[in-house]
């Protein structure tokens, strides 16, 4: 019978090996990996804290979705945003979301919800049969759940896809 190892089995191991690596280093490149190691922390410690204050600031940031109901189909799409074109997914779905932005335009004040309105009126023209909603993402009685950490994070982060694109799933 083959068991399988735990989280904390799997990190112990790993922290053994590490330990393991690190006595086996010369005095000089064990200071060295250690102290880079320390500054990684730091550093981490230092973006985490700076991102916890972002994102209580940000935390209740107006965002919509929009979700396709289409026919023959058990579970709703999301209309995501790729780089240069949009595309449809049973995961994502692209948040519009509303407040002050800054790009090579200078500020300029966005409208989620209007820039929400805007795809499902294009989409419905091009999709008649499929039914649309535009969903607030911050709703408690939505039929969807919308991962909305990870969204903070990626735009926080400045990860393209991620902070365009949020994760989610149906309402159990």
């Amino acid at each position: 019978m083959e068991m399988t190892e735990t989280i904390e089995q799997k990190k112990a191991r790993w922290e053994a090996r590490d330990a393991e690596y690190i006595a086996g280093l010369d005095p000089a490149k064990r200071a060295e990996v250690l102290e880079r190691r320390a500054k990684h922390a730091a550093e981490k410690a230092e973006k985490d804290e700076r991102f916890a204050v972002w994102r209580e600031k940000n935390l209740d940031m107006p965002a919509w979705v929009l979700i396709a109901w289409i026919p023959g189909e058990n579970h709703p799409k999301g209309l995501i945003e790729h780089s240069f074109s949009m595309d449809w997914s049973g995961e994502r779905a692209r948040m519009w979301w509303s407040g002050k932005a800054i790009s090579i335009l200078g500020e300029h004040t966005l409208d989620g919800l209007k820039d929400a309105e805007k795809q499902r009126d294009y989409y419905s023209l091009r999709n008649p049969d499929w039914r649309f909603e535009i969903i607030d993402s911050l709703d408690p009685d939505s039929p969807i759940e919308i991962d909305r950490e990870r969204w903070l994070r990626a735009m926080y982060d400045g990860g393209k896809f991620d902070s365009r694109n949020a994760s989610f799933k149906m309402k159990e």
